[in-house]
C-alpha cells in the first residue's frame, strides 16, 4: 500500500519520472506477490508515463496487457477499456501511423460517450484528436482505415 500512496503523491505533484519508477515497482511487487490491486490502472499509468516521456514504443506491452485483462473480465465496465485503448492510439500516433490510431480513438470516444461519468471536456478533447487525425489522413491521401477494434478480439498483435 505504501508504494501506491507514493505513486499517488508523485502523480499529484507532477513528478512523472518518479511516478513511473514507483508504478514499475508497484507492478513488479504485485506480480511477485500474486496480487491484483488495480493492476489494469497501474499498467495503463505506466504506458501513459512512457508515452509522455516520448517512449511510446516501450508503452505498447503495458497497454496491450491492460486491454487483454479488461477484455477478459466480465465485470469490467465497458468504459474501463477507454484509457488503455486511448493509450494504444497514442502509440500509433507516436509512430506516425494515424490510420491505425483513428479506429482506436473512435472506439475510445464511443466508450466514453456512453458513460455518464465522462468529463465533457475530456470527451471534447478526444473528439478534437479524432478530427485532427482524420485531417492528417486526408492530407496524406489515405485510402483505407483499419477496422475499429470493437470488431476484433485480440489486442496483442499489431495490425
Amino acid at each position: 500500500m505504501t508504494l501506491a500512496l507514493l505513486a499517488a503523491l508523485f502523480m499529484e505533484t507532477g513528478d512523472d519520472a518518479r511516478a513511473l519508477e514507483v508504478h514499475l515497482a508497484l507492478l513488479d511487487g504485485q506480480r511477485r506477490a500474486g496480487k491484483d490491486l488495480d493492476r489494469d490502472g497501474v499498467l495503463t499509468n505506466i504506458g501513459n508515463y512512457l508515452c509522455d516521456a516520448e517512449r511510446c514504443d516501450e508503452a505498447t506491452p503495458y497497454f496491450r496487457e491492460a486491454l487483454a485483462r479488461l477484455a477478459d473480465r466480465r465485470d469490467a465496465p465497458p468504459a474501463s477499456l477507454a484509457a488503455p485503448l486511448h493509450g494504444l492510439a497514442r502509440v500509433f500516433l507516436g509512430r506516425g501511423e494515424p490510420a491505425h490510431a483513428l479506429p482506436l480513438l473512435i472506439d475510445t470516444e464511443a466508450l466514453l460517450r456512453d458513460d455518464p461519468e465522462t468529463d465533457p471536456a475530456a470527451l471534447a478533447a478526444l473528439r478534437a484528436d479524432i478530427d485532427d487525425t482524420r485531417r492528417t489522413l486526408v492530407h496524406r491521401g489515405a485510402t483505407s482505415i483499419r477496422a475499429p477494434l470493437r470488431q476484433k478480439k485480440n489486442f496483442g498483435e499489431d495490425p
